[in-house]
């Protein structure tokens, strides 16, 4: 549940970090062009690649940011401590408690209801992210988790498989 947004949310740091370093990528191909051997127009046809890569992150961290604002202070708070890190006396003693989960399940639910809003939906999330290995792995391994919570023990099933038989 909620399995594209506690992505983007958790992809939300190292997003800011790939763009540097996607920056210093460019800077270095465009710096190095000048002795490549290889025609200007494949050079440029990278470079042009490139940029398009950065802008359509920077794009995805722009919705992730106006989905984030559009939440109300609390929520906003819970996001920031669970995902960003960002330390609140409040929470932090709230945390481990049931109202912890409680809060941070309803802050998730908003965070969800504002990027449909803005139009970020599931289906946009694998047209623009999929191109980002970073971001698909992370989806993956929150899925594969989520998977792995939802399935019941195997003791489970033989007790079901004995009531049904006997």
């Amino acid at each position: 549940m909620y399995l594209y947004e506690k992505t983007l949310l958790s992809c939300f740091n190292c997003m800011e970090e790939v763009i540097d370093k996607m920056e210093k990528t460019f800077v270095e191909a465009a710096v190095g062009s000048y002795t490549c051997l290889s025609p200007c127009e494949v050079v440029a046809e990278k470079l042009i690649a490139m940029t398009e890569r950065k802008i359509n992150l920077i794009e995805i961290r722009n919705k992730v940011v106006r989905a984030f604002n559009k939440l109300d202070g609390k929520k906003r708070q819970f996001i920031s401590f669970k995902y960003f890190k960002r330390f609140d006396d409040e929470i932090a003693e709230i945390k481990n408690t049931r109202e912890y989960f409680r809060k941070n399940a309803s802050a998730l639910k908003a965070f969800s209801s504002s990027l449909l809003h803005i139009g970020f939906t599931e289906e946009k999330f694998f047209e623009a992210c999929g191109k980002y290995p970073f971001i698909m792995q992370v989806y993956y391994d929150f899925k594969e988790r989520e998977e792995n919570r939802n399935k019941l023990p195997s003791r489970y099933y033989k007790i079901v498989n004995r009531t049904e038989v006997g």
